[in-house]
């Protein structure tokens, strides 16, 4: 029985850490897109328009 829980805890943790990094490099995506397409999306609007 403990080391069902224990290999449980042992999943949570990795599933939990694998959560956390992908989500800071998500934030960190969208945060230099964002940086770098404060031009871009201007341009891009722009040409749509046109």
């Amino acid at each position: 029985m403990s080391t069902y829980v224990s290999m449980l805890f042992i999943v949570i943790g990795v599933s939990l850490i694998a959560v956390v990094g992908l989500l800071g490099l998500i934030l960190l995506e969208v945060k230099r897109i964002r940086d770098e397409g404060r031009g871009r999306t201007a341009k891009r609007l722009n040409s749509i328009a046109n």
